[in-house]
């Protein structure tokens, strides 16, 4: 099996993971919602930008991490460029 073909199984396994852990919590956000509901209405944005950042940075060191197994990884750095641009 080629170093692809075993990283997109892996990928695939893991999504399907999470679709399974997040029948049990469809409402993923309701940690970040509940954590921020205290306050008026700046300080629930600001709550919430804070957490948005906290994701971001997880976001982007599984990006690094998977950047770091993949033999070419130009294509997904490519990618990511792009999906923050949207």
């Amino acid at each position: 099996m080629s170093q692809f073909s075993s990283i997109g199984t892996t990928l695939f396994l893991s999504m399907a993971a999470l679709c399974v852990q997040a029948q049990d919590n469809w409402d993923y956000a309701s940690v970040h919602k509940s954590t921020c509901a205290d306050g008026g209405q700046l300080e629930m944005n600001l709550c919430l930008s804070r957490e948005a950042g906290k994701v971001e940075k997880r976001m982007t060191q599984e990006l690094h991490n998977l950047m770091g197994v993949l033999a070419h990884p130009a294509s997904l750095s490519q990618s990511q460029v792009a999906w923050s641009t949207f």
